[in-house]
């Protein structure tokens, strides 16, 4: 991939923009503080159970992370997102963790549909589906990225690609995938990402809503076909190529775009909810008890 490019060709003396830090940290703590707070709302306001959440992140750990990388993987050469260049990438990419993402919501959907029957439960696991990808992949890669930045400014470009013990290609391979988005993608990129994650969270509980309602009959099986459009349509404008933008401008349309889709998708998803779902997101939960987990202790009498 880096044919004819090598490190003779980096300019050493380059460092990363000073208010870059502190928008990628600002971008963690967006993703961070979004899933705290809709955690502590599910399980407070709509009295989640946790198996629903644990449900959820296995459905991504089956599914999205393993399934959708060991698919990625066999596919032959012309195939490959990585063999790929620009709009082709992105949307290869898009279109297979979009069909693991459905499969996921599918399986965990009818899963917990006849024991897990609160609207807190259906959010939960949507909320376990979306975290890998908004939370896990969104604070990790931003937390990489914020070490990476403090050591290029502090030590230098030059140390860190010489004098680490780095192979000739594997610094330039480290240089083109992820030092040289950091250096020259404009700042504001970050935090934007931040937001994008965030919203991609959010996402996967209405997608959840919609999978949930279909599994208990409420909707009819279109939705499958039609939630994997949503979720095909939101990942292109902002999730994986957000680094590729060179100005604010090429970033903030493409995050407005997103902004824009998700506002309907919303709406979409309370219009939904109100007519066909019962009014989950509104609904009254007084009186209700939450399940006791077993005891190690009673394990035996279960």
């Amino acid at each position: 991939m880096n044919d004819g490019f090598d490190l003779s060709m980096i300019d050493m003396s380059q460092t990363v923009p000073d208010n870059t830090a502190s928008l990628i940290s600002a971008g963690g703590m967006v993703i961070l503080s979004v899933f705290l707070v809709l955690l502590f709302v599910i399980f407070i306001r709509y009295k989640a159970k946790i198996m629903p959440l644990i449900a959820g992140v296995l459905g991504y750990v089956i599914f999205i992370f393993m399934g959708s990388n060991f698919v990625i993987s066999i596919l032959p050469d012309f195939a490959r997102p990585d063999g790929m260049t620009g709009g082709m990438e992105i949307c290869m990419t898009s279109l297979v963790m979009t069909l693991f993402y459905t499969i996921a919501r599918i399986c965990v959907a009818n899963i917990i549909k006849d024991r897990y029957k609160g609207p807190g439960d259906v959010f939960i696991a949507g909320l376990g589906l979306g975290v890998g990808d908004g939370a896990v992949y969104g604070i990790t890669t931003i937390m990489t990225m914020s070490v990476l930045a403090s050591s290029i400014n502090h030590a230098g470009l030059e140390e860190l690609l010489l004098n680490t013990g780095l192979s000739a290609d594997a610094a330039v391979d480290l240089y083109v995938s992820t030092i040289s988005p950091l250096i020259h993608v404009p700042p504001v990129v970050w935090l934007l990402m931040g937001i994008s994650l965030s919203m991609d969270m959010i996402m996967n509980i209405g997608l959840m809503m919609i999978c949930s309602g279909v599994a208990d009959g409420k909707l009819d099986g279109r939705w499958y076909a039609i939630t994997a459009v949503i979720n095909f349509v939101m990942l292109i404008p902002f999730t994986f190529n957000s680094t590729n933008y060179t100005t604010t401008a090429q970033a903030v349309v493409p995050f407005v775009i997103k902004a824009a889709m998700f506002a309907a998708f919303a709406y979409m998803v309370l219009r939904i909810d109100k007519e066909k779902l019962g009014s989950m997101l509104s609904k009254d939960l007084k009186g209700y008890t939450y399940e006791r987990m077993p005891r190690f202790g009673n394990l035996r009498k279960k």
